[in-house]
């Protein structure tokens, strides 16, 4: 679907422009409101995917990367726990897009919790965010 940013999110009509489906046409066939709450939740699901809004504010380029984007979640424990704390634990999102051919955005996040007393406390020791801020495809 080639969706520039002036009609983003893109609308009902546009959905039935694209799809090769005639909704229509189904057994249990599709309500423009059903297809317009499949839109919303594709357009959240975007977002939360690729970390920016399917708006007008997106800029042009990043377009095609917001469309493809890859997200990827790792979540790790590491082998540093002392008498005094456990283990760190690290959540890391990962954003790959294909178009890009490379990571868009990261988040990182670590940290670990005391041991003892009756409220341990936690220590965060990483927070991070690294973003795609602009892209030019190259030729090869």
């Amino acid at each position: 679907m080639s969706v520039t940013p002036a009609v983003l999110p893109p609308t009902v009509d546009d959905l039935k422009s694209w799809s090769r489906v005639d909704f229509s046409s189904l057994d249990d066939p599709f309500t423009d409101d059903d297809l317009q709450n499949l839109l919303n939740r594709t357009c959240a699901y975007l977002t939360s995917v690729t970390g920016r809004p399917m708006d007008s504010t997106m800029p042009t380029n990043l377009v095609p990367i917001a469309q493809d984007a890859i997200q990827l979640r790792v979540l790790m424990r590491l082998d540093d726990d002392e008498f005094w704390r456990w283990p760190t634990t690290c959540g890391d999102r990962v954003w790959f897009s294909p178009t890009v051919r490379g990571i868009v955005s990261e988040q990182r996040d670590a940290g670990y919790l005391e041991r003892g007393g009756p409220d341990p406390t936690s220590v965060w020791t990483q927070h991070g965010t690294l973003e795609l801020i602009e892209f030019v495809s190259g030729t090869s």
